[in-house]
């Protein structure tokens, strides 16, 4: 059985490069000046089986490369010849940038491709700096699940300087997500006045308190990342 997707164009790669991390069943072609991604595989697999793999391979491409390959079924092509055709869809580019050195063919656990997906809906346009973080952190929290164990998120103690990275995510999405209520906890308290924020209810819709978490989404974004990047398949 093979399945022809319909893919934007990338961007600061080939479709060679790519092809070359990616399974062995798929592969880049050219058709009526459109790219398309190419799957075969067994017929005992489900159409919704087949795109999942599509797009979570996708997502790690978006991932390493910023290519937003958004892919569309095409056609359905069946051993016996015959061939399903799909509705065309509306494409749009993204820019992108060349893969990373050393990326392999993926090893997938279950955990990759739930984080994979949550880094796309992240970087949608449009998106309140409230969701971005609070999106950003589930992939963190995910990988480290205990937000109380101190070894994995550092007590926060010492208000003349940052808190650890991944502590910074985590106070930073406590104030995106319980940004009406009274700030509670120690650490929450002290992160505040390392912000020069009051330590009463906020309003997330004040620009003052949004200008704040733009301007540490950063944080909350490379702790994702490296959560991320950690699990990516490299060679040896």
């Amino acid at each position: 059985m093979k399945y022809l997707y319909k893919v934007s164009r990338l961007q600061a790669t080939t479709p060679k490069q790519v092809s070359a991390v990616l399974p062995q069943n798929f592969s880049f072609q050219e058709e009526d000046g459109h790219q398309l991604l190419v799957v075969e595989t067994s017929s005992d697999l489900t159409n919704d089986q087949v795109f999942n793999q599509v797009q979570q391979e996708c997502d790690r491409l978006f991932f390493l490369t910023g290519n937003q390959l958004n892919p569309k079924l095409v056609r359905q092509e069946n051993p016996d010849g015959s061939a399903s055709v799909q509705a065309s869809l509306h494409m749009f580019l993204a820019g992108g940038r060349p893969l990373p050195p050393k990326i392999d063919r993926q090893q997938w656990g279950t955990a990759l491709p739930v984080q994979l997906r949550l880094w796309q809906f992240a970087h949608l346009p449009g998106l309140p700096i409230a969701v971005q973080i609070n999106l950003l952190f589930q992939i963190i929290e995910i990988s480290y699940p205990n937000t109380r164990c101190d070894n994995e998120y550092p007590q926060y103690q010492d208000t003349t300087a940052a808190p650890d990275p991944r502590t910074e995510a985590k106070l930073l999405r406590h104030l995106a997500s319980h940004g009406k209520q009274a700030m509670r906890g120690q650490q929450v308290r002290l992160y505040c006045q390392y912000l020069g924020i009051s330590e009463e209810s906020h309003d997330p819709t004040d620009a003052n308190f949004i200008r704040i978490l733009k301007n540490h989404l950063q944080v909350v974004k490379d702790e994702a990342w490296k959560v991320i990047n950690d699990t990516i398949t490299r060679k040896s």
